[in-house]
């Protein structure tokens, strides 16, 4: 190759590179507006939804990781940073929510190999009583059918669409039944809403973007699943600070 073509190719070849960074930058630019804009219009109808609710609402916010001990999904993020905190109460029942956008931790350490980029919608509504640790999750019937429940209730058709873990031995088969389980099996929402029992507490999460329009649908069907347990203890060593979960930000 003679020196003028070597200098062409390899002029090219930075101004690829070039491109490649100003294209970069710009889809980052545009990224960033489009997120702003977007938390700009949904900050006013969260707001409204913290009055119609009794609460309050503060765009940034930051969850405490060890509030959610033994959800698999609250070890993955790389920042404990979340949007959109909403509070307040439904039907005579405290809750919050918000959305978590993070990183996952890569394969090396906190690094971005093999991490995956994650956006996730948080509920969590308090429960009258304590009803122990465990979770529910219920899977399309082709999936069931190449693994088995670590927890077996004991209701056929229940055991072949759900799949419940649980944390403390028993706790799962006490509140799993009659109204609860026909609730959970006959109502379709429950394929959208994966359920954590957390003690005094119960934490729906799912991967989709949190948005105002998504809170009523979320709260109702969290009441009406508490509304069908009929088990409860009380609470052991007082009650419950669900505030606590999470520390707003930017007061």
């Amino acid at each position: 190759m003679n020196p003028i073509a070597a200098m062409f190719l390899s002029s090219g070849d930075e101004m690829s590179f070039t491109q490649i960074i100003i294209y970069a930058v710009i889809l980052g630019l545009v990224f960033t507006l489009f997120r702003w804009l977007r938390r700009r219009r949904n900050a006013p109808r969260f707001q409204a939804l913290a009055v119609r609710y009794g609460g309050d609402y503060v765009p940034k916010a930051e969850a405490r990781a060890e509030r959610f001990a033994w959800v698999e999904w609250a070890t993955d993020p790389r920042s404990p940073d979340v949007d959109d905190y909403l509070t307040g109460s439904y039907q005579g029942h405290p809750f919050y929510c918000f959305g978590w956008e993070y990183s996952t931790r890569g394969a090396i350490g906190d690094g971005e190999a093999g991490g995956a980029h994650v956006v996730r919608s948080v509920y969590t509504m308090e429960l009258p009583g304590y009803v122990g640790h465990f979770s529910i999750r219920r899977h399309a019937a082709a999936r069931r059918m190449f693994g088995q429940n670590d927890v077996q209730i004991g209701h056929t058709e229940f055991d072949e669409r759900f799949t419940v873990k649980e944390q403390e031995p028993g706790a799962a088969q006490q509140v799993l039944r009659g109204a609860l389980l026909e609730f959970l099996l006959n109502d379709p929402r429950s394929k959208d809403y994966p359920l954590w029992f957390l003690g005094d507490r119960m934490v729906c999460s799912f991967t989709d973007r949190f948005g105002p329009v998504d809170v009523e649908p979320a709260l109702e069907f969290l009441a009406q699943v508490i509304s069908n347990v009929d088990h409860m203890e009380p609470r052991a060593g007082g009650q419950y600070v669900l505030e606590e979960d999470v520390i707003p930000l930017g007061r």
